[in-house]
C-alpha cells in the first residue's frame, strides 16, 4: 500500500475548528509534520508543539495560499462554511468560501505539485434521502446552497485531479459529534442537560452520524490507500439513529429516564413539511457507508451512546464556565 511520504507536510485548513483540530492531533500523533493554515494566529492550541507550521492565510484570498501549498505532499481541506439558513447573505457566503475558496485551494495546490488532496465535503451534497438509506450514487441533486456549492467544490476538485493525474478523494461525513461538537447537536445536548426533561417525543426518524476520531481515521486511509484516488465516500459510523435516540442518550448521559411519548407519523410529516426549521429534529438523513468499508477497511470503534456522557460532561463544564464569567457593569 502506497504511503505519502513522511518528509513532506500535510496541509490542514481550517486547522483550529472542531475537526480540523482532531485532524491536527490524529496527524501529530502519527509522526507526520503538519502545516496549518489558519485565518487568524492567535490563541492556537497550547497542545500544538512548536514545530508545526502556523501559516495565516484564507481561501477566499487566493494569493494568501501560495506559501501554504508549496513543499507540501498532501492536503485535508476541511475550512468552510457550513450555515445551512437560507438568505442572500448565507448563499453568496456559500458559494464565496465553499465553492469558489476550494477551486482556489485546488489550483494552487496543484501548481506547487501537491499530490494528494482529500476534501471532506458533506452527505448535503446530495439531496436528502426519502425514508430510505441512501449511498454515494444517490441521483438526488442537493436542494441548498449550501449543498450545491460543495457538490460543485468535489466536481471541479475530482476533474481536475484526473487531469492533473494526482490522488484526489471525496469525503462526505454525515453529522459529527465528540467532544468540542459544535452547532444544533451541541446546543441540543446542553438543553436536554439542563431541563432534564421527564418526557420526550417518540420521533421515528432515522440519521447518520459520524464521531470526529473515526473521520480523522477514514482522512487517513483515503490519503493512504490508493484506491481512494478518484472516489467519493460517505462517512457514518455504520449506525442509525432517530432523534429520540439522541435525546434519550443525552438524558441517560445525566442520570434520568425519560418517558417516550409516541407522535403519530402523521403529525411529524406535517410539522416537517410546514415548519421548514424542523426538518433539522423530524428529517431523515440516513446514509449508506459500505463502500468506504469495503473499499479502505475503514471500520469506525464509536457510537453516539458511547460518547454521550463526555459530550455531556463537556457542554455542562463551559456552562458553568460561562456562568462564572464576570460582567461589565452599566
Amino acid at each position: 500500500m502506497y504511503t505519502p511520504t513522511h518528509s513532506e507536510p500535510w496541509l490542514v485548513t481550517g486547522a483550529t475548528g472542531f475537526i480540523g483540530h482532531h485532524i491536527m492531533t490524529a496527524l501529530l500523533e502519527a509522526g507526520i509534520p503538519v502545516r496549518a493554515l489558519v485565518r487568524l494566529s492567535r490563541n492556537l492550541p497550547e497542545t500544538w508543539p512548536a514545530d508545526v507550521e502556523v501559516i495565516r492565510g484564507d481561501v477566499t484570498f487566493p494569493a494568501s495560499l501560495a506559501e501554504a501549498c508549496t513543499g507540501v505532499g498532501t492536503v485535508v481541506h476541511s475550512a468552510g462554511f457550513a450555515h445551512t439558513d437560507r438568505g442572500k447573505d448565507t448563499d453568496s457566503l456559500h458559494q464565496l468560501i465553499n465553492f469558489e475558496g476550494t477551486k482556489a485551494l485546488v489550483d494552487e495546490a496543484l501548481s506547487a505539485g501537491v499530490s494528494h488532496f482529500i476534501l471532506l465535503s458533506t452527505v448535503k451534497a446530495v439531496g436528502p434521502p426519502r425514508r430510505s438509506r441512501v449511498n454515494e450514487d444517490w441521483p438526488v441533486f442537493p436542494d441548498t446552497e449550501y449543498g450545491r456549492a460543495k457538490r460543485q467544490a468535489e466536481e471541479y476538485l475530482l476533474a481536475a485531479a484526473t487531469q492533473a493525474g494526482i490522488h484526489a478523494t471525496v469525503l462526505r461525513p454525515a453529522l459529527v459529534y465528540g467532544c468540542g461538537v459544535k452547532g444544533n447537536l451541541k446546543a441540543l445536548i446542553t438543553k436536554i442537560a439542563r431541563v432534564r426533561p421527564a418526557i420526550l417525543p417518540g420521533i421515528t426518524n432515522q440519521r447518520s452520524l459520524i464521531h470526529v476520531e473515526d473521520l480523522t481515521q477514514a482522512i487517513l486511509l483515503a490519503a493512504r490507500n490508493p484506491r481512494a484516488a478518484g472516489r467519493v465516500y460517505n462517512v457514518t459510523d455504520g449506525q442509525t439513529y432517530s432523534t429520540t435516540d439522541i435525546l434519550n442518550a443525552a438524558c441517560h448521559a445525566i442520570g434520568t429516564s425519560p418517558k417516550i411519548l409516541p407522535l403519530p407519523r402523521f403529525l411529524t410529516n406535517i410539522l416537517a413539511q410546514c415548519v421548514p426549521v424542523t426538518d433539522k429534529i423530524f428529517g431523515y438523513a440516513d446514509y449508506d457507508s459500505t463502500r468506504i468499508h469495503e473499499e479502505l477497511g475503514f471500520t469506525p470503534q464509536n457510537t453516539l451512546q458511547s460518547c454521550m456522557s463526555e459530550m455531556v460532561d463537556e457542554c455542562l463544564r463551559l456552562e458553568e464556565e460561562q456562568d462564572t464569567l464576570p460582567t461589565l457593569s452599566k
